[in-house]
């Protein structure tokens, strides 16, 4: 039996990158996985692609279309995840960085839609996931990529992680050698 056999994961953002990525380990590993991104047609695209290349597995990958962004989709992600299986083990928050470019020449505008997209989408889904993964006998919990973290919410994401979710358990990515 795989080690994440019976395991649920959410991992957003993960029509395509990264979250993609991190959505077919955690199936190739037996995790029954909810993917996430904005576009439903490409979400869709995507669990039928895993679930090809996972056919002998038998993946489990459901879709749910939704801007993380968005504190109503958070809610309905979770929701969503919790009514299909009951549990939440894993979280994987990926998501895109903060918009490009040198300090000195990013407006307070430009600010704000950083922490929007990168900052709050990441503390909104620990904080109401985190009950589900607190119940869960084993908890796994990351937020990549590291540099959108760093970037915007590294002071709040460790606190939150240390503090409240103590994973016994993390996925670290690296790059084929």
């Amino acid at each position: 039996m795989s080690r994440l056999q019976g395991k649920v994961a959410l991992v957003t953002a993960s029509s395509q990158g990264l979250g993609r990525a991190c959505a077919e380990m955690l199936a190739r590993e037996g995790a029954r996985v909810v993917i996430n991104g904005r576009r439903p047609d490409e979400l869709a695209k995507t669990a039928q692609e895993i679930r090809q290349v996972m056919a002998l597995r038998d993946a489990d990958v459901h879709t749910m279309a939704g801007d993380v962004s968005n504190p109503d989709d958070v809610t309905r992600l979770i929701k969503a995840t919790i009514t299909k299986f009951g549990q939440l083990d894993i979280l994987i928050n990926n998501g895109g960085g903060p918009p490009p470019g040198k300090f000195v020449d990013l407006d307070e505008a430009a600010w704000q839609q950083a922490l929007d997209s990168t900052l709050w989408p990441v503390v909104r889904l620990i904080r109401q996931c985190l009950p589900h993964l607190r119940a869960a006998n084993e908890r796994y919990l990351t937020a990549s990529p590291p540099q959108t973290v760093q970037k915007t919410s590294l002071v709040w994401c460790s606190g939150l992680h240390q503090v409240e979710a103590r994973p016994r358990h993390t996925i670290e990515s690296r790059p084929p050698v």
